[in-house]
C-alpha cells in the first residue's frame, strides 16, 4: 500500500474553494461559518480571523457573492 499524501493548499485557494462550494447554496456567505470552515481546513495556519475574513471577502467579491458579516465573529 502507498502512504496517503495530503496536499496542502494556500489559504487563498481554500477561501476560494469555500466560496465556490457555498455559491449555489445560499444567497450570502456567513463570515462566521466561513472562518470556522477555514480554521478546520487549515489547522496549522497562523492567519488571524481578520486575515481569513479578508481572504473570504476577496474570494466572494471575485465570485459575485454577498457576504454576511455576522456579529461576534469567533
Amino acid at each position: 500500500m502507498y502512504p496517503k499524501v495530503h496536499k496542502t493548499h494556500a489559504p487563498e485557494a481554500v477561501a476560494a474553494m469555500y466560496v465556490e462550494a457555498q455559491k449555489g447554496r445560499h444567497q450570502s456567505i456567513s463570515m462566521k461559518k466561513a472562518i470556522r470552515a477555514l480554521r478546520a481546513a487549515l489547522p496549522r495556519s497562523h492567519k488571524s480571523d481578520n486575515e481569513l475574513a479578508d481572504l473570504v471577502t476577496n474570494a466572494a467579491l471575485d465570485a459575485g457573492v454577498a457576504v454576511d458579516f455576522d456579529e461576534g465573529l469567533p
